[in-house]
């Protein structure tokens, strides 16, 4: 790559944190973090495994989340209040049900200074919350806190730290950092950080301008999006991931790509297209939570929706095809039918 091209890609870049910040700035978000409330929401446990990454900790899989209050209303100097909503705080609770730790996870399309006032706001407001009184003793706890950095570069640091100065004495308030860059596929689905890929693609903007103009690297850039999917079905065969975390993972994948690719057409367009699904209502959200049959049958239509064979996903899934069939309704035979015509057009005559 010559220098122009690089200048070019790095301009290309500063105009869309330039429009994010304009987009965040006038609807309180970005795409980026409705993707990344959305997969606190939907993949909760998922979280353990990038706690276990980012604080070194040793969680289960037996381990659960539970949510703290997200929204909270801030006082100003001026007598105005503001609500601050943050992306995930919450508590682990190990498989005997008992409480280990509070967190508070941040996510950052670009690093900036204000990151420091959210997370000490957001955190000394989860402390609020669960404060013990007694006598003319007050005893807040703050949560491990960390960010969650989508964009880094040379600048982006490897902790923040809050000083807190009291007459008492000074703590400090250490800050972890997480930074998409540091993460390629084989550690994200090595180290299970399926919480991850939604944001992935965040590694591979730099060469958006590139592949959307050359054929023989849009190529290569769509064929990892492919092994993406790929590991994932296999994370799903594996009893690794559920199909309905698989789809809400290449769901939230397809919101980032969107606002990220939003100027490369051939990037967009083919990522999508690999990435492949359809959009999960809140219907299928609240229905997959009512038990383990419903929860199965969402994984079995899923999977046939994403064009598994109805034999494969029985395997799966554990069921033989007769089950499978009542799990899905007509679902499984139209995919037999389907794959019959199929069989008999390519035939040849």
């Amino acid at each position: 790559m010559n220098k122009t091209e690089g200048t070019d890609n790095e301009a290309a870049s500063v105009d869309a944190k330039n429009q994010e910040a304009v987009t965040e700035a006038v609807s309180g978000g970005t795409p980026y973090d409705d993707a990344f409330r959305t997969m606190t929401n939907d993949c909760a446990d998922l979280l353990i495994f990038v706690v276990n990454e980012i604080f070194k900790t040793k969680y289960s899989a037996g381990a659960r989340v539970v949510f703290g209050q997200n929204e909270h209303f801030i006082s100003a100097m001026d007598g105005g209040v503001s609500k601050r909503v943050t992306d995930s705080s919450f508590t682990i609770v190990d498989e005997f049900g008992t409480a280990r730790g509070k967190y508070l996870i941040e996510c950052q399309s670009t690093p900036d200074s204000s990151m420091l006032i959210r997370v000490f706001e957001y955190a000394t407001q989860a402390a609020l919350d669960d404060s013990v009184i007694s006598a003319n003793r007050m005893t807040v706890v703050l949560p491990n806190a960390a960010v969650l950095y989508l964009r880094s570069g040379r600048g982006t640091p490897e902790k923040m730290e809050i000083e807190l100065v009291t007459s008492g004495g000074t703590v400090v308030f250490d800050i972890s950092v997480m930074k998409m860059t540091d993460y390629d596929l084989d550690s994200i689905f090595g180290r299970k950080l399926y919480f991850l890929i939604p944001f992935y693609l965040f590694n591979r903007e730099k060469d958006f301008k590139e592949c959307e103009n050359d054929d023989e690297r849009l190529a290569g850039l769509l064929g990892e999006v492919s092994r993406l999917v790929s590991r994932l079905d296999a994370a799903v065969e594996e009893k690794e991931l559920t199909a309905y975390q698989r789809r809400i993972i290449l769901e939230m994948g397809k919101v980032v790509l969107r606002q990220l690719a939003r100027n490369y057409r051939r990037v967009k367009e083919g990522a999508e297209r690999i990435m492949g699904g359809k959009v999960i209502d809140l219907e299928v959200r609240r229905i997959f939570q009512e038990g383990d049959r419903s929860r199965l049958m969402i994984d079995a239509k899923a999977m046939l929706e994403d064009g598994l064979e109805p034999e494969r996903v029985a395997r799966i899934l554990k069921v033989t095809e007769e089950e499978l069939a009542q799990l899905t309704g007509n679902a499984a035979g139209n995919a037999v039918g389907n794959a019959a015509s199929n069989a008999v057009g390519n035939a040849p005559m």
